[in-house]
């Protein structure tokens, strides 16, 4: 007998076939109940492993054993002249079980990875609070340039007239405008933004004439409410409030609107459309958007001058889009459009948050007017979402630790997605010690479709605060791809800083070769090099740049923010100018205040115990004690809650403290401590003039040596990595497919 036919005899053919068809069953049933139970679609490729594995465990059953009405019995031999007993003995019993088993582990790892995915789909929102819903960006059916920003604009307003609605919970367009032409199913997207409900519609424009639908799912993907506007684009304002007030009625019966208005009509429809473009433009902050963006609004203004939100986009186009070393030349006139726009209507959120940001920055005087701005703004639309990191930030400035904190924690809430939002509370998260948290935070972004820049830059933050060289790099390659090689500022600058820390200065320079040819500001280009040259140690170079930055007059600016006097004045004390260096610190690090809580960071101690060292260099001794024992009660609170106490960078603050006191014991402790820890900032600490003689003594000398091969092992990974993920090609073919669009 041939081996097909002893298959056929033993029915494998027949149990196989019986095997496939009720495989493909089982997946075409999950390949539709899935979506609807918020299960991705990755997890049928589970189910489909899980059946190809049962597979043979079928063919080996049907090998050895028949289904008969008496029950399992073993299948009889071919040919045999004996009465074979056909009863299942104890080994037959062993490989049953053994099948058992195999079939079980199978089986329950499929589950187990079909249930991870589910959780996987899912952000850290679990509860979907009554009366909530999501706005999906509306679609559009013709092909005009202005078609996407118009059907967006359409959408935002849809939302922030909503969002009046006092018993409504609307989500940020921040978050659930990221879900543009998605695959996920109506109750994954409930899932992932935490809501009942989702708001979706399409626009159509035939000449004058617009056509909005609009249609409102519940958390099933079930259809609840639907509706059709149709008419002159003049009445466009009418539908956006037509279809709010209908599903504020569907989703609460008898709700009334607050008596803050969220939106301004305009009788101009040019005007109208050139302000959504405006808005879109400012909303993608891609290369070139400021200047786009300005125009837009101007075209809107001049159109209609009292047209208020062009009025409040403009100012913030020009404030936002100015690059910080000009934004305090720009901050006027930023704040006269603000003004006007909110004198033309002050019970906009518009206007009160945009004045209320342009007033926050560079003007202590002016926080607690921001504040009432900011405050009021959220009062009339909550779910305008950026004005709550405008007004935490506030709130830190004036030292409210927790209604800051609670302010971000609100703005999640609201708007779970942003990756702004994220990015600062993970920050603080961080700050308290809970590492894997604000990572775990972070990478939530990435589920998003098409994750933001920011996402990956904020995971180069935080690897790099922990001083893993290595991942930290890695997300700032990610970041500068995400930002599709338009040569940011933020991520370019990240990957030359890590290769500097690398010893890598070559690697360094092209990098900021590309944003010196993209970005020619010279006073950035001059801080930039700055910077790298003290972690080269190249004082010469340093002393050349600031007396480059010296005949800019930058020096004698009266309207640099604190964190670039900081700069400045570190720069000029390290450089041995410390006349020009300390006044720049003293008023940036505002020594005549005590210290707050909510201020300290290490960046702070740092540029304190550089300060003390400028006053050693001067001969002022009371003053260089006075800013040391500052510098020792910045470290004890940095250290006070317990929680970041062995992180690399706080025990390098310890092992400063130690060096400035003169207690090499003690710094050679902490700095063992580092060195496990993981600490890699051997050059800028190496380098530095102040650490310098410390640093060759021969209690930290031994020590240091040994976290240069650290910093070296971590070097030869980049390297070896550099040479298989040819970075530098694939962002060079980014920015010539980006020059040539």
């Amino acid at each position: 007998m041939t081996f097909l036919s002893e298959l056929r005899r033993r029915k494998v053919f027949r149990l196989a076939g019986l095997y496939i068809v009720g495989a493909w069953v089982v997946i075409e049933v999950a390949s539709i109940s899935f979506p609807a139970w918020g299960i991705p679609d990755t997890a049928l490729r589970n189910l489909f492993i899980a059946a190809a594995l049962l597979f043979p465990v079928a063919l080996v059953f049907a090998w050895l054993f028949d289904i008969t009405p008496a029950g399992i019995v073993r299948t009889p031999p071919a040919s045999t002249d004996d009465d074979v007993p056909l009863k299942l003995g104890g080994s037959d019993y062993l490989i049953l079980v053994a099948l058992a088993v195999i079939a079980a582990v199978v089986v329950t790892g499929s589950l187990e990875q079909v249930a991870q995915e589910s959780t996987d789909t899912v952000t850290s929102i679990t509860r979907k609070p009554e009366n909530s819903v999501a706005v999906l960006p509306f679609s559009f059916a013709d092909d005009a340039v202005d078609a996407k920003a118009y059907a967006d604009g359409i959408s935002e307003a849809v939302l922030h007239r909503l969002a009046s609605y006092g018993t409504v919970k609307v989500l940020a367009s921040n978050s659930s405008f990221r879900f543009r032409e998605t695959d996920k199913s109506i109750p994954q997207l409930s899932n992932i933004l935490g809501v009942r409900y989702l708001l979706s519609g399409s626009i159509e424009r035939d000449g004058n004439r617009v056509i909005v639908k609009a249609s409102l799912m519940d958390d099933a993907g079930f259809e609840v409410w639907n509706k059709a506007f149709d008419g002159p684009e003049t009445r466009i304002f009418d539908f956006q409030n037509g279809i709010a007030a209908g599903i504020a009625n569907h989703i609460t019966a008898g709700t009334t609107a607050t008596e803050y208005r969220t939106g301004a009509t305009t009788a101009n429809a040019e005007a109208y459309r050139h302000y959504l473009v405006g808005m879109e433009y400012s909303n993608s902050r891609l290369p070139g958007w400021q200047e786009s963006a300005e125009q837009a609004f101007r075209q809107a203004i001049a159109e209609d001058p009292g047209f208020a939100p062009a009025h409040a986009g403009l100012a913030m186009a020009i404030y936002i889009g100015t690059p910080l070393f000009e934004r305090f030349e720009r901050r006027e006139k930023a704040l006269e459009i603000a003004t006007r726009a909110y004198e033309i209507q002050p019970d906009l959120a518009e206007t009160r948050a945009v004045l209320g940001l342009v007033l926050s920055e560079g003007n202590e005087s002016a926080l607690e007017e921001a504040r009432t701005h900011l405050e009021t703004a959220l009062r009339i639309d909550p779910s305008y979402s950026d004005a709550y990191n405008w007004l935490a930030s506030v709130l830190r400035q004036l030292g409210h630790e927790e209604e800051w904190q609670r302010m971000q924690e609100r703005g999640i809430e609201i708007d779970p997605l942003n990756p702004a939002l994220v990015s600062n509370v993970a920050s603080r998260i961080a700050a308290r010690g809970d590492f894997d948290r604000a990572i775990e935070l972070r990478k939530r972004l990435l589920q998003l479709p098409n994750p933001s820049g920011l996402a990956y830059w904020g995971l180069y933050i935080q690897y790099h605060d922990y001083q893993n060289l290595v991942e930290s790099l890695r997300w700032a390659k990610e970041a500068a791809i995400a930002y599709d090689g338009t040569r940011n500022q933020l991520a370019f600058f990240s990957i030359a800083n890590v290769y500097e820390q690398l010893g890598l200065a070559e690697e360094s320079e092209y990098w900021l070769n590309l944003l010196d040819q993209e970005h020619p500001d010279p006073i950035a280009t001059l801080m930039r090099r700055g910077y790298m040259s003290i972690l080269r140690g190249d004082m010469a170079a340093l002393r050349a740049i600031c007396d480059k930055l010296a005949a800019t007059g930058i020096t004698r600016s009266d309207r640099l923010p604190p964190n670039i006097k900081q700069r400045l004045g570190a720069f000029f004390a390290l450089a041995g100018q410390p006349e020009v260096g300390v006044p720049l610190l003293e008023s940036a690090l505002r020594i005549e205040r005590p210290v707050e809580p909510s201020t300290i960071s290490e960046e702070l101690g740092q540029m304190t115990y550089v300060l003390a060292t400028a006053y050693r260099e001067i001969g002022d001794e009371d003053k260089a004690d006075e800013l040391l024992q500052r510098g020792h009660d910045i470290v004890s609170m940095l250290r006070a809650d317990g929680l970041r106490q062995d992180s690399p960078t706080e025990l390098e603050m310890l092992v400063y403290q130690h060096i400035l006191s003169d207690d090499l014991q003690s710094a050679a402790i902490a700095l063992r401590k580092a060195i496990d820890a993981g600490w890699t900032n051997y050059y800028w600490f190496y380098n530095a003039p102040y650490i310098e003689e410390a640093a060759r003594s021969a209690e930290l000398a031994p020590l240091f040596a040994e976290a240069l091969l650290r910093v070296e092992e971590q070097r030869d990974l980049v390297l070896e990595q550099d040479a298989t993920d040819k970075f530098r090609e694939r962002i060079q073919l980014m920015l010539e497919k980006n020059s040539e669009t």
